[in-house]
């Protein structure tokens, strides 16, 4: 399948060198945000496993190495409080977590959340 499929077609796989060798029906991811809205932990576990790959490489392209760790930790939390939000077939479950992920990754390269004691002492440059 080509990459450049569209990511709300129901039945598509999504795979290729910038999913980091992850391949899943976005059906499935789908149903695992819905089961997190209803506050499955389980769901939250198998998303982690399935999507923490994809959302490290796409933190790293803007998040400072060594705030990315909790910059996806920070995904992943946003993800589970929103869950509920998210009505399956309104918008591709991948899109909606990317979303999310673009979010995140803004918080983290805004310069207002450097506490001003790492940005003083010249440990994070902005």
């Amino acid at each position: 399948m080509a990459d450049t499929a569209s990511l709300s077609d129901p039945g598509i796989v999504l795979s290729g060198p910038w999913t980091g060798g992850w391949s899943c029906e976005t059906g499935f991811v789908s149903d695992l945000l819905v089961r997190c809205g209803r506050d499955d932990q389980g769901a939250l576990a198998l998303l982690f496993d399935l999507l923490s790959p994809v959302v490290t490489s796409a933190v790293s392209l803007s998040v400072e190495p060594q705030r990315v760790g909790d910059c996806v930790r920070d995904v992943f939390v946003d993800l589970w409080r929103d869950a509920p939000g998210y009505r399956a077939g309104s918008v591709s479950a991948v899109e909606w977590i990317m979303d999310r992920v673009a979010t995140v990754s803004v918080r983290f390269d805004s310069p207002g959340d450097v506490p001003a004691e790492l940005g003083d002492a010249g440990l994070i440059s902005r």
